[in-house]
Parts: C-alpha cells; structure tokens; sequence
C-alpha cells in the first residue's frame, strides 16, 4: 500500500490528466465514499466530475434511486453495478465527451476513474471497453500503472490506480475499503461497530451470512460465533477473535454482508417534491 501523499498525489496526476473525472461511490455508503477533497479540485481545475454510484445491486432499487434522484443535483449522477447500468453510464460520458468536443474543439477526451479501492473502478473500466481491459481484484490497492483505454471515437478511459486515501476513524475507512482488514493493528472495534450497524439496519444480512440466529443480538457475541462457526482456534483452545473481525470487514468490503443508508439518514434533503 502507498502513502497518504502518494496517493493523493496519484490522484491530482489523473484528474490534471482528465477531462472528465468518473467518481465511484458505493452504493451502500455513498455519502462515507464520496471524496470531498477530489471534488474541490476537480472544481478548481475547472473538469467535469460525473457520480456513479456503483454496487447498485446490493441495495433495493428505491434507494439506488433515491441516492441517483439526491446526488444528480449536484452533479450528473448514474447508477450501476458491474454487471446493470453501464450502457448508462457509457452514454452519459459520450454525451458529456461529445458537449466538450464541440465546445473547446478538443483532439480527445480522456476520462478518470477515481474512488476509494473496492468501489469497482477496475471493473467499471471493463464493463465500459467491452473486454478485459483492467486486471481486478478485491485486494485493496491492486491496480498498478496507467494505461490509456479507448472508449470510442476520440474518447479514452484512463486506467490508473485512482485510489484514495485513507481518512476518518478506522471504522469508516474499513467500511470505505480504504485500507485491508491485515493492516489494522486491532481489527476488532471496527469489525464490531460493523456488526452493530448490521444488527441495526439489516440484521438478516447478517443471519443468513454467518448463521447467528435472531437471538443473538450483541456484536461481540456475533464475533464470538464467527469463530465457533469457522473453527479459528488458536492454541489452548482460545477463539481467534482478531481473525473472526478480520472476515466480517472483508465481508463487509467484498459485498457479502449489506446493510444501507437512505439519503434523508445522512443529512441529504429529499427530492421527493423536486424535479432533476
């Protein structure tokens, strides 16, 4: 993993490079993955920044579009997930690319894919060219290099590692997949704040998962459980508690576990009354 000032200074490399600037949020936290510091800049260097709301498939549609209807006054805004939605978000670039084209009469048009790792830039990358253009992996922090990618006529994606970098507590960087769960010295709190916020906002989630049953209701008991339930036993016959935390923010990271925010919980006014 790089620094904090290396990864931010990968990240003013792509947006001075782009002409648009993709910044992928998470469906299921897209106020926590959102980048205020990114969209200053993009503002300052005068770049057009799109939304896409990615993992779009892990929440019920009505928030998906909720959070679509909310955010798109403030920026154009798509959601999608890996597999639904891109033909979407590639029509919105081209129309956006097309707009700059004819305005400023530009050779080309090169579009930056940026978010925190795991938000599903990589696969974004690949869903937009068609092919296997970008290597993947739910690694935080794969993706190495820059490529250039062609999108469509004059209009070029740029593959690089867009990563943000780590802010807030170590449980909103854990959630935001800012960070593994190996680099935490302590992963328990943050695995338990998790397990509190699944308890609260979509507890199924969790008893499908790990099998806990609707009794059990306190998050170091789930961690408890987690352990039994996979065997982690560390010598003498002590449960691998630090082990069990780290499964539950990997599963987190990777999508298997879910719970969601609506906009109105987060502060964000309603646009229920409202036109886009």
């Amino acid at each position: 993993m790089v620094g904090v000032r290396e990864a931010w200074r990968r990240v003013v490399r792509v947006v001075r490079l782009a002409d648009i600037v993709a910044e992928v949020l998470d469906a299921r936290i897209p106020h926590l993955t959102r980048y205020p510091r990114l969209e200053r800049l993009v503002a300052r260097l005068d770049k057009q920044l799109i939304l896409v709301i990615n993992k779009a498939d892990l929440v019920p549609p009505h928030i998906a579009d909720s959070w679509r209807r909310v955010l798109n006054q403030e920026h154009p805004t798509v959601c999608i997930s890996a597999r639904r939605g891109v033909t979407m978000l590639r029509h919105l670039i081209e129309k956006l690319a097309k707009d700059l084209l004819r305005r400023f009469r530009y050779p080309r048009i090169r579009v930056g894919i940026v978010g925190y790792p795991n938000v599903g830039k990589s696969s974004i990358i690949n869903a937009l060219a068609g092919r296997y253009a970008a290597a993947t992996s739910p690694v935080p922090g794969f993706t190495r290099g820059e490529a250039f990618i062609r999108l469509a006529d004059r209009i070029y994606l740029i593959d690089t590692p867009g990563v943000f970098p780590p802010v807030g507590d170590s449980t909103t960087r854990m959630m935001c997949g800012a960070a593994p769960p190996e680099s935490l010295p302590d992963p328990v709190p943050p695995a338990l704040d998790i397990i509190k916020l699944a308890l609260s906002r979509n507890p199924r989630s969790l008893y499908r998962l790990y099998r806990t049953g609707s009794r059990v209701r306190d998050p170091l008991a789930v961690l408890k459980h987690v352990a039994r339930w996979r065997g982690l036993v560390r010598k003498g016959g002590v449960f691998d508690i630090e082990e069990a935390a780290r499964i539950v923010i990997r599963d987190w990271q990777f999508g298997n576990l879910v719970f969601w925010y609506t906009p109105e919980e987060v502060g964000y006014a309603s646009t229920s009354n409202r036109s886009e």
